[in-house]
């Protein structure tokens, strides 16, 4: 049995302008008070990540400490997120404010993030049992 890749490779981010685009115009989106993730059904055989953290977060140390804990999280536990996916996830102004309160925490993160991971995809599989 082989133990699955804790990598994040270069196919498993989002990088492209015309990817984004195709997220913010067709995606549906699931809120917290700490993030707003856009997710949009791919054809790809894996979940691929894209993080959008503006500067009104605060500066690029913060900016860029936020951005390697959320792909430490996505690396780590990439297989028990659902697969075919585009994810794009975005900081809102609560997370910030805590932030300056307090150093960032994994575990916080981690927490609220899994709680819009599990909501991704719900909807579509709502549409397709009540269309049946």
């Amino acid at each position: 049995m082989t133990q699955p890749t804790l990598t994040l490779k270069r196919d498993e981010r989002i990088n492209k302008k015309a990817d984004f685009e195709k997220i913010y115009k067709e995606g549906s989106s699931v809120v917290s008070p700490y993030f707003v993730v856009i997710y949009l059904k791919n054809s790809l055989p894996f979940t691929r990540l894209a993080i959008s953290i503006k500067k009104k977060f605060g500066k690029a140390h913060k900016r860029n400490k936020l951005r390697r804990i959320i792909k430490e999280i996505f690396r780590k536990n990439k297989q028990s997120i659902r697969d075919h996916y585009d994810i794009l996830i975005i900081p809102r102004k609560g997370l910030s404010d805590s932030f300056d309160e307090k150093e960032p925490n994994y575990l916080f993160v981690k927490r609220q993030l899994f709680l819009l991971f599990e909501s991704i995809g719900k909807k579509d599989e709502k549409n397709i049992n009540q269309n049946n």
